[in-house]
């Protein structure tokens, strides 16, 4: 499970992904950019995470230990490029979170 968009034009087709690249294109110091349909992601994943949390809370006994990693890893990832961002746009020179290092030149890396 991940949420990701097949064939996406940015990263690896995620919102977490998409919450950096859109800070990136702000620049630092700057506001988040929207790069499709006046969407910013930040806010998604933000609610994503709380949803997922929730979930996890409530299911967790019944879930198999690789779901619940699944979704662990997920709340992770949004973590880490929210953070990115709140980094990024203080101007300072934010470490890209291991999973979004295939896709650094998209970060100016």
């Amino acid at each position: 499970m991940t949420f990701n968009r097949e064939g996406a034009e940015y990263g690896d087709g995620s919102c977490a992904f998409m919450v950096m690249k859109e800070h990136f294109e702000g620049g630092a110091g700057n506001p988040p950019q929207s790069l499709k349909d006046s969407t910013l992601h930040a806010g998604k994943c933000e609610q994503y995470i709380k949803g997922l949390r929730k979930h996890l809370a409530k299911l967790s006994s019944k879930l198999p230990s690789e779901a619940k990693q699944k979704i662990e890893q997920e709340i992770v990832k949004m973590e880490e490029a929210l953070k990115w961002a709140k980094d990024y746009r203080n101007s300072d020179e934010p470490e890209i979170p291991k999973w979004a290092k295939p896709w650094k030149e998209q970060l100016g890396k």
